[in-house]
């Protein structure tokens, strides 16, 4: 079958600019999905685009069918029709896929099939006055079988082998031979009487045909040798200022070089020189549009295979293997900068300098990137122009508003003497409605610019706790609200997986957002995981724990950041938990029992350490348990081997209460809303997912809510825009539906806009980039 994952895009263009509505050379090579280019003549290019959609339209499974269905096509018109015709006086002599050569015994082949030609035959192929007074029919239908020789007698026939074989015809004598793999002038060449020798002489003719054939030999060492003495040589040379065939002018400096060797090593060189009409030699070409000396480091690596990169000209060297197209260097200048990411807020103040193609670059990186540069020394350089460009943009991510409000503060204490002035003016543009009061209480505790004036201003403004952004700008900064979904069981309950998922919030379709669909594209874990759990941690979602068989849970954890669409490894548990519980408290994570497992941890994201708390009475027994937050407690539920038990945990205290143990709660999952835990789902003792939903008040105890419209265990559930929503889960077999929990009608209604198998996984309410 095809393969379209093999295929090419090519494009042929004449011309270096746009013509009309027909992309030229430079805008083809300026796309990001640029491949490579060939030159066919002085004229005219080919151009191999990297393709960015990929349709499977030939799926494997139609080409397997089509051929099971020839091979029944096959038996059935030998057996059901040829056999029972002619009994013992047919041979099979020979068959290929679609073709059969028999020896019949009979009086007239021709007169016997004449009544079944409209069922079984195609005699499109015959004389229009063939002396069988044949009929013309069935031109190309599928699976009728067709006369080769058209009602010419087969003299002889010779097979050797499959997709091999000869025969001649009587009437005129001519020859058909049939060599799968072989050229036709080699075929062409050789008889039936060749094919005769060979089936009864064992005769092998090695010497009869001598096509033309090339072989390369290649010299091992010719790649080490030749390519370090060859480039020395012309270093030499360039070092020289000698039999250089390019001068490059750079702000009043000149850099000898060969073309050959730019050519080879950067795009743009090759396009240009394929495109250029001035063949002068020694001519200097004038480029102002990069940096000389991050020119001068490019010019020397490709002429010795190695770069220094410093932090002063990475950002020069960066913006210059960009513009001449050098996928390694810009790739090791973007290494470099990972440490440093104030680098891209740096870049900003340096468009002057390299042009503002980089400016804009750098400030998109910053609207998207904001929450982590806004300690950035980067950032904090820049003039008030610019950070006030940046606070007031559209398109501006700040995640939650206290990073704006940070940012400000940051900024202004950088140099406080000369920037005071500007604080009310950047305080403005922070939308102080969003934020909490504990939150500026805190911050006014430590930041003597927030005076009780300016604290005045900003909590006299209506809070809106609770709102949901609704138009474009409000999901610009604060982020498109997807469930993002986690690893888990998809085809066998035993079956661990490493893919993530999201599910895009419907509410916000008619939006134009950038990646607003369901299959926004999400890297897997770096680990396949079942029976784990995932927290979010300032916005982070965190894959805690879970198992790869019944026998071999995991200790690793690792943290997904959807600015950046990565997973990070961070530091291990002290002990491997599935199935167990986990929530955040107080800004750190806590990660409770498990699948016969009594230890509890907590997590500092600060100093990425887990450290041990008091272990639970007793470990929980093969389903294990969930968690939640409820006030200033944790509360875990599940089933020890003594029966149900659910307890609570006072962090301050650091010891676990006993609460009610007569509610058995196996299999389910807990939420948290409004100083309540929310149980959904579980297992029951006949294997069955329960459709129970409960609510637990520490105040006032138990409550029995309406039930789920589908029984599940293994689910996910959260709380969306003031709703319990559940996904997935198993009930001998998974469920795909998706239902939430309006909790003033007490009503469960199936939300038909997705439909997911998800058992056994992480799920986490986050906020994505648009």
């Amino acid at each position: 079958m095809e393969n379209v994952d093999k295929r090419k895009v090519i494009k042929i263009v004449c011309e270096w600019e746009n013509s009309g509505r027909r992309l030229g050379a430079r805008s083809l090579i300026a796309k990001p999905n640029f491949h490579s280019s060939l030159k066919i003549s002085d004229d005219m290019i080919a151009i191999q685009m990297n393709k960015v959609r990929v349709e499977y339209n030939k799926p494997i499974y139609i080409g397997f069918t089509v051929l099971e269905l020839s091979k029944w096509k096959m038996y059935n018109f030998h057996y059901d029709y040829m056999k029972p015709k002619y009994k013992e006086n047919i041979n099979l002599n020979y068959m290929d896929t679609d073709s059969f050569i028999y020896d019949i015994k009979t009086d007239d082949l021709y007169d016997d099939i004449r009544d079944d030609i409209n069922y079984h035959f195609d005699t499109s192929a015959y004389p229009k006055q063939n002396m069988f007074n044949f009929p013309l029919l069935n031109k190309k239908v599928l699976g009728m079988m067709k006369d080769e020789c058209n009602g010419k007698i087969m003299k002889e026939f010779i097979g050797l082998r499959p997709k091999m074989y000869s025969f001649k015809i009587d009437e005129d004598g001519g020859e058909t031979k049939k060599i799968k793999g072989v050229k036709h002038c080699v075929t062409a060449k050789l008889t039936v009487g060749d094919f005769r020798k060979c089936l009864f002489q064992k005769e092998l003719y090695y010497d009869s045909i001598k096509p033309n054939a090339t072989k390369t030999y290649k010299n091992p060492k010719f790649d080490e040798i030749m390519r370090s003495d060859s480039l020395k040589t012309l270093n030499r040379q360039r070092c020289d200022q000698r039999n250089c065939d390019f001068i490059l002018e750079v702000n009043g400096e000149f850099i000898y070089a060969h073309k050959v060797v730019l050519a080879a090593n950067s795009t743009l060189f090759k396009e240009m020189f394929c495109f250029s009409e001035d063949d002068k030699e020694n001519m200097p070409i004038k480029n102002d549009f990069v940096d000389a000396g991050a020119l001068k480091t490019i010019v020397d690596y490709v002429y010795n295979g190695e770069i220094k990169i410093t932090e002063g000209a990475c950002q020069s060297l960066l913006v210059t293997a960009n513009y001449l197209q050098m996928d390694w260097v810009e790739q090791q200048c973007k290494q470099h900068l990972k440490s440093s990411i104030e680098g891209f807020a740096g870049e900003l103040n340096a468009a002057c300098v390299f042009g503002e193609k980089l400016a804009d670059h750098s400030f998109r990186y910053i609207l998207r990137h904001f929450p982590q540069l806004i300690e950035a020394e980067g950032f904090l350089k820049l003039p008030i122009e610019k950070v006030e460009a940046i606070l007031t943009d559209d398109g501006l991510y700040v995640r939650n508003e206290e990073n704006a409000f940070k940012s400000v503060f940051n900024w202004i204490n950088y140099d406080p003497e000369a920037r005071k002035p500007y604080l009310g003016k950047l305080v403005k543009h922070v939308d102080s409605r969003f934020l909490k009061p504990k939150f500026l209480r805190n911050y006014a505790r430590t930041e003597p610019l927030l005076n009780t004036e300016l604290l005045s201003s900003l909590s006299n403004r209506k809070r809106k706790f609770g709102w949901w952004p609704n138009d474009m700008k409000a999901l610009n900064r604060y982020g498109i609200p997807y469930v993002l979904f986690a690893g888990g069981s998809r085809h066998d309950l035993q079956e661990p997986q490493q893919d993530c998922r999201v599910f895009y919030i419907s509410k916000y379709s008619h939006l134009p957002l950038n990646e607003c669909t369901e299959s926004l594209p999400v890297s897997p874990m770096k680990e396949r995981r079942t029976g784990l759990t995932t927290i979010l941690l300032e916005n982070n979602v965190y894959a805690v724990g879970g198992c790869v068989n019944e026998y071999e849970c995991l200790s690793t954890a690792e943290r997904y950041d959807p600015i950046i669409n990565q997973w990070t490894p961070v530091a291990c548990m002290v002990i491997g938990h599935s199935f167990h519980g986990a929530c955040v408290y107080n800004d750190h994570a806590y990660v409770i029992g498990g699948r016969i497992n009594p230890v509890v941890e907590t997590y500092d994201p600060i100093r990425d350490e887990w450290s041990r708390c008091e272990k639970t009475p007793s470990p929980y027994w093969h389903h294990g348990n969930c968690a939640a937050v409820s006030g200033t407690s944790i509360y875990s539920f599940g089933k020890s081997k003594d029966g149900p038990m659910n307890i609570r945990l006072d962090p301050r205290e650091g010891h676990w209460y006993t609460i009610d143990n007569a509610i058995d709660v196996v299999g389910v999952e807990v939420t948290s809303y409004d100083h309540s835990l929310y149980f959904s789902g579980g297992y029951s003792s006949e294997g069955e997912g329960k459709r129970e939903c409960k609510r637990f008040d520490p105040r006032s105890g138990w409550e029995v809510l309406s039930e789920m419209n589908h029984g599940r265990y293994g689910h996910s559930a959260l709380i969306i825009q003031g709703r319990m929503y559940v996904f997935g889960g198993y009930n001998n077999g998974f469920v795909s539906t998706v239902e939430y929990y309006d909790f003033q009608k007490n009503k469960w209604t199936i939300d038909n806009s997705i439909k997911i198998n998800h058992c056994q996984g992480g799920a986490a309410f986050i906020h994505h980039p648009n």
